[in-house]
């Protein structure tokens, strides 16, 4: 497996909506919404959600989504050392990903480009 960088960040707030303001007018970027969750994409690519309290299970209050190589072979590597995988294996138009618990519980993912 190899990392190839960060490309998703949500953060949980109770004031999601205006902190999506705020990014988006201070650095204007643009802002995208999807029922309770407000999107930033980077010109990269990447994207930074703002999302509503209680979104994510406890203790996450912050998900990150790395980026990957071969998501299969990253799975793999992750069966392999036990790691337990949190809900279905997801897709979009641009990503295939992953959810993954840490050893406190947090919700990480790992996300690979469709090609």
């Amino acid at each position: 497996m190899r990392v190839e960088g960060i490309v998703f960040a949500g953060i949980e707030s109770p004031r999601a909506v205006e902190l999506a303001a705020f990014f988006a007018d201070v650095l204007g970027l643009p802002l995208e919404e999807e029922g309770d969750v407000r999107t930033l994409r980077l010109p990269g690519g990447d994207v930074l959600a703002l999302i509503p309290p209680r979104f994510l299970g406890p203790p996450s209050d912050t998900v990150l989504g790395f980026l990957v190589d071969d998501l299969d072979v990253a799975l793999a590597a992750l069966d392999e050392r036990g790691v337990e995988r949190h809900g279905p294996l997801l897709q979009s138009d641009e990503y295939r990903w992953q959810h993954f618990l840490a050893p406190d519980g947090r919700s990480f993912s790992l996300l690979e480009r469709r090609r």
